[in-house]
Formats: C-alpha cells, structure tokens, sequence
C-alpha cells in the first residue's frame, strides 16, 4: 500500500472542512434572506377582519367550581372569571402560527390584538389544569374529569391535562374514551402532541 504524505491528507481535510463551513453558511444566507423576504411581504398585507376566527366561548356554568372554592387554586378562578366577565379578553388558539404567519395572513395591524388573544388562551389552558390537578389530588375524580374535558374542548395542549385525564379513564375502565383522546391528541397542532401521544399510548398498553 503506497504511503501518503501527511501534508496530502491535512490539506485534504482543511479542504473538506472549508467547503464544509462555506456550504452551511450559504445555507444559512438562503434562511435569513428567505425569513427578510417573507417578513418584508407580511409587512405589506392590509388589515384583514378578524372577527370570525374561532375564538374560546368560556362558560363557567360547565365547569365544577364551586368544587374547587377551597383548594388551593383560588387565583386560576378569579383568573376564570376575569377572562369570562370581560368582552376584550377574547380567547383564541394560536399557538400553531409564527408572528410572521400571522401578519401574512392578517396583517400586522392585528398582530398585537392577536397576540392578546392568544395569551388570554395560555391563561385559560393553565388555570383549568392546575383546578382539574386540585380537584384530582383532592379526590374529586368526577369533576377534575370535567375539567379535564373542557380544556381538552377547548384545545388545551398541556400535558399533564392529557396525561391525568387518560389516567381517569384508564382506572375506570374507559377503554373508548381513552382511544378517543389518543386520537384528539394526534391532531394537535402544537410540539407537546409527540409527547403526549406516547403518555397516552403508555397509559393504555398498561391496562392490557
């Protein structure tokens, strides 16, 4: 076997390396110009009406929470009750859009109203979970699986929602309705959906 210079096989790997490096660079160029360019034609878009996107009907009358008055989620109530008592704080689900996305398909004179919205949502996924895990520890099974239900209705993609949900119906014998949330589970849009597909999935193997 012919001997090869050391020299011969560093330049090699110096050449490698540098086309390397220069062909990630040109690829992050291409991402950056691209996001400039789509940010640029977001820029543009006219205000487009809004008031027709599905937002989040909150009804306290469907949720137990006279229950939960005495555990130790007072302020996820309240929380509740100030996104119910007020007409500005609309509730809708936007978690699945980029700024960029939403100015492209809205216009960026809606993106501050819009991201509004979308934390009213993340307040009111938040507060219904941590009143369904009061009620769950608390031993009120019954209404921790209403709430349960209703942030799952609603698009909730917690969890820890999901997880002590499928756990109720799992232990008492729900078979269908745990299918059923596995399925609800697969649709979401969000990057939590994996994970709590694979809790679920792991929830029913456990019953066999």
């Amino acid at each position: 076997m012919p001997h090869i210079p050391i020299f011969f096989i560093v330049m090699c790997v110096i050449i490698m390396v540098h086309f390397g490096i220069s062909g990630s660079k040109r690829t992050a160029e291409k991402k950056t110009k691209s996001f400039w360019d789509r940010e640029e034609k977001a820029n543009a878009v006219r205000r487009q009406d809004i008031s027709k996107l599905p937002y989040v009907e909150l009804d306290l009358a469907a949720l137990p929470l006279d229950a939960a008055a005495d555990l130790d989620c007072k302020r996820e109530i309240n929380e509740l009750k100030s996104l119910a008592s007020n007409p500005e704080h609309k509730i809708l689900n936007l978690s699945m859009y980029t700024n960029t996305d939403l100015k492209t398909m809205y216009g960026p004179a809606n993106l501050a109203d819009l991201s509004f919205y979308d934390e009213n949502f993340t307040r009111l996924i938040r507060a219904l979970n941590k009143i369904g895990t009061c009620l769950y520890e608390g031993g009120n099974v019954p209404n921790a699986q209403a709430v349960f239900e209703y942030a799952v209705s609603c698009g909730s993609d917690i969890t820890e929602t999901y997880v002590t949900l499928g756990e109720i119906y799992a232990d008492a014998g729900e078979t269908t309705k745990l299918d059923a949330l596995i399925e609800k589970a697969t649709q979401l849009q969000s990057l939590s959906a994996p994970t709590i597909t694979n809790k679920l999935d792991s929830i029913k193997s456990a019953e066999k």
